[in-house]
């Protein structure tokens, strides 16, 4: 019985967005843009990393305007598949 109430707790949180937590550290507080320009500023390993945070964080971390300047700088560097630069 215990473990079904738990399998149904689990499945309804999977089920809800990740929303920004309502208590805890100074960073919850900040606005998202501000915490888009200082996201902005990190490579590609400590964004990763801030994206194994919590949910609300790998949400946030996901948005394409972080990602694309690393992309970016990936381009024509070296990476290569197949003997073909990426």
């Amino acid at each position: 019985m215990a473990a079904a109430a738990e399998e149904e707790a689990a499945a309804a949180a999977a089920a809800e967005p990740a929303t920004r937590p309502a208590a805890g550290p100074a960073l919850w507080s900040l606005p998202e843009e501000l915490l888009l320009l200082i996201c902005s500023y990190l490579d590609m390993r400590a964004l990763g990393r801030l994206a194994q945070v919590c949910r609300w964080l790998r949400r946030f971390t996901s948005c394409d305007l972080l990602w694309r300047r690393i992309a970016r700088a990936s381009l024509n560097s070296g990476f290569t598949r197949l003997g073909t630069d990426l």
